[in-house]
């Protein structure tokens, strides 16, 4: 009965727009990669994007400044339900490669979620805001489906 109802949910989550919105969002923010200038971005984006996604899963998170000068920081983040249960690890990364806003051909923008078709463009929109936003949103959707209980215990790197 729970994966047929955090199915529902994930698929009333995608039908309603929201995901798109989501993702949208995020992929408005340019956090791109291997510029220092960007690193103020990167820090934005885990502590108003990511921190507020890991807490509505129930996890303790932490940002880490990163110890290579002029490179992002890490958000950290744990959700523990039970010593006895595996523990789970995902990773993700805030960053994106570089925009390049004038290699975009006309009606694109690499800040922008464009949606054509079945083909969604915008920086990041596969990797890896994406894959943040699908990921968050299943273990979301599940926990609901589940009153509140993965069954695993969740570090996020």
């Amino acid at each position: 009965m729970t994966r047929s109802t955090a199915i529902r949910y994930a698929r009333d989550y995608f039908d309603s727009g929201a995901f798109q919105a989501d993702l949208a969002r995020r992929v408005a923010i340019p956090t791109e990669s291997g510029r220092p200038e960007s690193v103020p971005v990167l820090r934005r984006y885990l502590e108003h994007e990511m921190a507020p996604a890991v807490e509505r899963l129930g996890a303790a998170h932490q940002i880490v400044d990163n110890p290579v000068a002029g490179h992002g920081p890490f958000l950290v983040a744990h959700r523990h339900e039970a010593n006895r249960l595996p523990t789970v690890l995902t990773y993700g990364h805030a960053d994106v490669v570089p925009g390049d806003a004038g290699r975009w051909r006309p009606g694109l923008d690499p800040w922008r979620l464009i949606v054509e078709g079945d083909r969604w463009y915008g920086r990041g929109s596969a990797d890896n805001k994406g894959q943040h936003t699908i990921n968050l949103a299943a273990l979301e959707h599940v926990l609901r489906a589940r009153n509140g209980r993965l069954g695993f215990n969740r570090p996020d790197c």
